[in-house]
């Protein structure tokens, strides 16, 4: 395996590792691995199926570990915005800073709108199944909006701050092409 795919690999599984430690709701690295999976993934299949992975077994762990953590439609929903986050992310080319930030506030608007439409749909914001309800529903969501978008961004800034940082002191990584 060359060099930058390692270190891919291992910047999007030590990002998903993060939602195994506590803290607060929505704040997670997620997002930020579907960003960073879009942007640095060669392959396509593998951009979706870093974050898809990272989900799927992080819901393992957090119900293995967390007695209140339960598995439900839910997260389908939640599975579906990030893959809207790896399809927009792989149109946008090489990655700079504005795209980056355009992308993580672009991704935390798509998760905000997929999963409280999934939470009404499912019934687990306990709204009624009507305009009124979803209405309800996505203003009880706006703050866990700023949330997701603090750690979408604070995650991102790590990730791609630290394949930086990686490109600028070991030899080779930089060499390696991540084009999607």
């Amino acid at each position: 395996m060359k060099q930058r795919s390692a270190l891919l690999i291992a910047l999007v599984t030590l990002g998903a590792l993060t939602r195994l430690i506590p803290h607060e709701a929505n704040v997670t690295s997620l997002g930020a691995v579907a960003l960073f999976a879009a942007f640095t993934l060669r392959r396509t299949w593998l951009a979706y199926l870093a974050p898809v992975a990272a989900l799927l077994l992080s819901d393992i762990g957090l119900s293995l570990t967390d007695e209140n953590y339960s598995f439900g439609w839910i997260n389908l929903f939640v599975l579906a915005a990030f893959c809207m986050t790896v399809f927009g992310g792989r149109y946008l080319g090489k990655a700079t800073p504005a795209k980056i930030g355009g992308a993580v506030i672009a991704s935390s608007l798509a998760f905000f709108i997929i999963t409280n439409f999934g939470a009404w749909v499912t019934g687990l914001g306990g709204h009624p199944m009507t305009f009124t309800g979803l209405t309800g529903t996505y203003v009880a969501g706006i703050p866990f909006f700023w949330k997701t978008l603090a750690g979408t961004a604070l995650y991102s800034a790590t990730l791609f701050g630290a394949l930086k940082l990686a490109e600028s002191t070991i030899p080779g990584i930089r060499t390696e092409t991540a084009a999607a």
